[in-house]
């Protein structure tokens, strides 16, 4: 692993998922009150969606002002890291006793927020549910898109190449991100369209960086020497 690329578990937390399901929840529609839709759980894990992204828009503004570690941004790390570990509690009663609920169920958000805390967990419990959220995508009741996500840090925290390029870190030289390993990256945006997921290189332009694809295969033959 590169050196210079500092704290990977807790910037893959953090910056992976923050952008890319916040958009998607904006643009999705909101879900009306049909047969079994679960008003007072949907309110619920509304608030978890909130509280787990509201924190890590603070811990990513600390970061980027004051770097970490840092008296500033230490203590909002910890208060991150006791309301994951609360959400996960709660989150996985549901999970374990409802099965991996869809929107029309506890709406678009309450459907992102038993991802997020999935995915903001520990490779044991990612690794736990994982079939169950493949098995959720086939029934329609998840996104590919956040699928593709858990596979590939799933795989990254293994320390294993990423399939779809969903998964960064941060150089502590620069301070500018970085892709993590990649694997076949001639067929990326093949696998990536299969998740519903768009061009590498148009995701790539939204964390500061230029794909260049022969570049990055000449970089990667270097790194398997």
């Amino acid at each position: 692993m590169n050196r210079n690329l500092v704290f990977p578990i807790l910037l893959l937390t953090i910056a992976s998922c923050n952008l890319q399901t916040s958009r998607k929840v904006k643009q999705l529609k909101a879900v009306g009150r049909k047969s079994g839709y679960d008003q007072k759980l949907a309110n619920q894990l509304s608030e978890i969606y909130e509280s787990d992204q509201n924190i890590r828009i603070q811990l990513m503004d600390s970061i980027n002002k004051y770097w970490i570690p840092s008296p500033q941004t230490d203590p909002i790390g910890a208060k991150m890291r006791t309301s994951d570990s609360l959400n996960l509690i709660y989150v996985k009663h549901i999970l374990d006793t409802r099965g991996w609920l869809g929107a029309e169920t506890v709406g678009d958000k309450g459907n992102s927020a038993l991802f997020l805390v999935i995915q903001h967990s520990n490779l044991k419990t990612m690794e736990h549910y994982l079939p169950m959220l493949r098995e959720a995508v086939k029934n329609k009741k998840a996104d590919s898109r956040d699928l593709a996500k858990m596979e590939d840090r799933v795989l990254v925290w293994h320390n294993k190449k990423q399939l779809y390029g969903t998964q960064f870190n941060m150089d502590s030289v620069t301070h500018k991100y970085v892709l993590q390993l990649l694997d076949d990256p001639d067929n990326v945006d093949k696998r990536r369209a299969k998740m519903g997921l768009g061009k590498l290189s148009d995701a790539l332009l939204e964390w500061g960086i230029k794909w260049d694809l022969q570049g990055y295969k000449k970089e990667l033959a270097m790194k398997n020497k």
